[in-house]
């Protein structure tokens, strides 16, 4: 994997200078949560039908595409206008969710099990695409020949029991992102230790600016401090969270305790802004875009929104140290596209997979939403990507709850390092969260 980013990598700032978007949010990424659904669902109160929305169109064949991501409406409204103007007998509803996880979840398995309005959809790899497909859900796109279209790099994670079930659309990673003028009017230097971090963010808040802007106030956001501490400490053993969930190991065990105490130390510190804990993720962005903190955590996913909020906003990007470890750049991949196998319009979703696995498709939502692409022979053009390619020069992981195969082990950690950030020990912190892990393995295993 490291050796195709960094080629891959190489390339982009050749080409000119390139980018990538979740939140989580984001896991993964958090955004505004926006629905669409269509005008035949939606009557007004006099009775009369709504307006359709800008993302459909007449057609012989109707299929639903459902997402999470908010943050990509326009782009992937115009993607659908492109899909459907090449294939003018195919009608595509998109319907954009809840970037909540749990109420993403909850809302496309009703749409699978209920047979309407999930035909293709966006899942992301790991836990939630293992639940699918052994529900029966996800095509088996091995000899379609899509996964040729995407670097081999990525065609694993789309992989259970060595068939493919989802292509990987574009991948991210985590990082800590600095306003290069706040950071020039304060003499500071891009951090590359736990001790530069430490003294940024003690002259950012002895100036009267927020250190990092976090916004734990959503669980899933504090996956991108440990995730990236795990990686930190663990940078050969993409399996680490899974051995934990196996039982292997415990909280209580290294390297997981060293990852929950250096995140009780970042939080004595004072790395992150006060009432962290109580900040939402998009308003955690607000604050990096107005200037109120000279540093955000978030993922690189982030980049076009944080443009989008201020063209001016100029930023460059680190990976979160540990306080007694070296950064390692985290390769994230993002959401998979996935086809309903059960669904009744198979053939007309395999048509829209297609078009998201071409180049042009590819390459106008790398461009527009700032993601780094998977698709072979696509080439960006957009600068921020050459502070994502530098996150890449060195040593880099992949993200490890990717192998994790129960999205509650995800949550145990979730709450587990919130706990800490809100103040709770890490033994107690640790101790709670390993007898939920106990009963977790304990009715997996049942």
């Amino acid at each position: 994997m490291k050796k195709w980013i960094c080629l891959a990598m190489v390339m982009v700032m050749v080409c000119a200078a390139l980018v990538a978007c979740s939140v989580p949010a984001t896991p993964s990424g958090g955004t505004d949560e926006t629905a669409e659904t269509p005008a035949a669902e939606q009557p007004s109160d006099d009775g009369e039908e709504t307006e359709d929305p800008p993302a459909q169109s007449g057609g012989d064949v109707s299929i639903n595409f459902i997402t999470w991501r908010a943050e990509d409406a326009d782009v992937l409204k115009e993607m659908v206008a492109m899909f459907e103007e090449q294939n003018p007998g195919i009608k595509v509803n998109l319907e954009i969710t809840s970037s909540d996880m749990t109420e993403y979840y909850t809302i496309l398995k009703s749409r699978l099990v209920s047979g309407e309005g999930a035909d293709i959809f966006h899942c992301h790899p790991g836990a939630y695409l293992d639940q699918l497909v052994e529900a029966g859900y996800c095509k088996d796109l091995t000899d379609t020949g899509l996964g040729e279209l995407y670097d081999e790099e990525f065609y694993d994670i789309g992989v259970i029991n060595n068939k493919l079930y989802g292509l990987v659309q574009t991948y991210n990673s985590f990082a800590v992102f600095y306003n290069t003028k706040l950071f020039d009017e304060l003499g500071l230097q891009k951090p590359s230790s736990y001790a530069d971090v430490l003294a940024a963010a003690q002259a950012s808040t002895d100036a009267g600016y927020m250190p990092i802007a976090a916004g734990f106030a959503e669980a899933w956001t504090t996956g991108m401090v440990y995730e990236q501490l795990m990686a930190n400490y663990s940078p050969d053993d993409d399996m680490v969270f899974k051995k934990l969930e196996d039982g292997e190991y415990k909280l209580s065990e290294e390297p997981y305790l060293s990852v929950l105490n250096d995140i009780a130390q970042m939080n004595t510190d004072g790395l992150f802004q006060k009432n962290a804990m109580g900040t939402k993720y998009d308003a955690s962005l607000s604050l990096f875009a107005r200037g109120e903190a000279t540093m955000l955590i978030t993922g690189t996913w982030s980049v076009g929104g944080l443009k989008d909020m201020d063209e001016s906003l100029e930023f460059g990007l680190f990976s979160l140290p540990g306080v007694n470890a070296e950064a390692v750049g985290i390769v994230s991949p993002s959401q998979l596209i996935c086809v309903n196998d059960k669904s009744s319009a198979t053939d007309a979703a395999m048509k829209f997979a297609e078009f998201l696995s071409s180049v042009e498709a590819e390459t106008f939502y790398s461009n527009n939403t700032k993601q780094a692409p998977t698709v072979k022979g696509v080439e960006v053009d957009v600068a921020e990507l050459a502070e994502v390619s530098k996150l890449m020069e060195g040593k880099t992981a992949v993200l490890s709850d990717t192998y994790i195969k129960d999205p509650v082990m995800v949550s145990i950690m979730d709450e587990v390092a919130a706990k800490i950030l809100g103040g709770q020990d890490v033994q107690s912190a640790a101790a709670e969260g390993q007898a939920q892990i106990d009963a977790l393995i304990a009715e997996n295993n049942g």
